[in-house]
């Protein structure tokens, strides 16, 4: 692995506490107070506590909880830092002053200690249990430690894409505001440059502290005061006619099975289009989602693309035959057509009924989107077929 493994991140993150500390925990949507229990406490029996500290959290164990934030007090945390996940294809990790390296699987649950490596090609994110998460691409290193306060990350050198987390590298501390997103790049000549994809994030170096917004970045050469911050590189807007390349710049790929890129499939800097369609040609029959960024030759990351959704699969707009799309209210489409030789109809991870005569129906919330894909698996094949909805609210083919 190329200077991969001269990439050392040490990463600190929100786990333990003085036993007289309560920590915000950020929860995903969908979560119990069962499951609260279960994930986060090393006692279950503890939610008792939990539900004193948070009024508003339901009397039942399976019901939903409401807020995105939970009170949780220290000394009953699980003493484990994030979960791995969209590991791939090589990454590995070990327990603190160990010496022996095992693959990582994704859902590995990590603790305070352990390090993680990606290969040249690796990849994977860490979603951590105090909010926020890390994606680091390939040739990174970094060791989980523990914090008193938020998430937060101390590394040596790389690229590495960040959600909601303080890092401080050389000196320079970087205190994001919540739900801030950002990409911090290192060089061997340690300076340090940051570019804000969303939020806004205050960069400190030599007791100089510089407020950098969405759009735009800085660069602290190493030893110095934080730079004025200045526009991030161009992004791009059209998958079709990509931007030439300048000497040192690169695209930035990435191709996931989800529009929030949680599930990654593929990471990859890249100096040509032509990577990106092999990495497409490779990929099992499915719908997927890729987006792009542009890498400056002094380090600087534009902003990510809006998502690019394709298909890959036989050429399916003949071949589904969509005969009505009826709103029934409350953000539900109804969805009726037929494909020859059908066997069975999903449409927005919703799965629908099979009819006799090759036909079918399938009613899913759309919500506020504005495309939906009917996904057929057919006794030949699989096939797709999208519709976008238009300005006069009619959903129409695309493709």
């Amino acid at each position: 692995m190329k200077n991969a493994f001269a990439t050392v991140i040490f990463f600190t993150a929100l786990c333990l506490y003085a036993a007289d500390v309560i920590v915000e925990v950020r929860i995903p949507s969908g979560t119990t107070t069962e499951a609260i229990a279960e994930k986060y406490l090393k006692n279950a029996s503890d939610i008792k506590e939990v539900r004193r500290l948070n009024k508003l959290l339901p009397k039942g164990g399976k019901e939903l909880v409401e807020s995105p934030f939970v009170n949780i007090p220290k000394n009953l945390l699980k003493e484990k830092v994030c979960d791995a996940s969209a590991a791939r294809p090589l990454v590995l990790t070990r327990k603190e002053k160990e010496i022996k390296w095992e693959k990582l699987p994704s859902g590995r649950r990590l603790f305070p200690g352990d390090g993680v490596m990606t290969s040249s090609d690796g990849s994977v994110r860490l979603g951590f249990l105090a909010g926020g998460s890390l994606f680091l691409g390939p040739d990174s290193l970094i060791f989980l430690k523990e914090n008193e306060e938020r998430p937060s990350a101390s590394f040596l050198a790389g690229n590495i894409s960040v959600d909601d987390i303080r890092v401080v590298s050389r000196g320079v501390k970087v205190q994001p505001a919540r739900f801030a997103k950002y990409n911090i790049n290192t060089s061997p000549d340690k300076n340090v440059r940051l570019s804000v994809h969303s939020g806004e994030i205050d960069v400190t170096a030599h007791k100089k502290t510089v407020k950098v917004k969405e759009g735009f970045g800085t660069l602290v050469a190493f030893g110095s005061v934080p730079e004025a911050p200045r526009p991030l590189p161009a992004g791009i807007s059209d998958f079709n006619n990509l931007p030439g390349l300048k000497e040192g710049e690169k695209y930035h790929f990435q191709i996931a099975s989800d529009d929030k890129f949680q599930n990654m499939i593929s990471d990859k800097y890249l100096v040509s289009a032509a990577g990106v369609e092999a990495e497409k040609e490779n990929l099992p029959p499915g719908g997927y989602y890729l987006r792009a960024s542009l890498l400056s030759k002094d380090g600087f990351e534009s902003r990510w693309s809006a998502f690019y959704y394709f298909v890959k699969g036989p050429e399916s707009r003949d071949i589904i035959k969509v005969e009505s799309i009826t709103d029934l209210g409350d953000g539900v489409l109804e969805v009726k057509g037929s494909c020859k030789g059908m066997m069975s109809v999903v449409i927005n991870g919703h799965p629908g009924k099979a009819l006799e005569g090759d036909r079918f129906i399938c009613e899913f919330l759309i919500g506020e989107a504005e495309i939906f894909t009917v996904f057929i698996q057919a006794q030949s094949d699989f096939f797709s077929k999208r519709y976008k909805k238009t300005p006069s609210n009619l959903w129409l083919p695309i493709d």
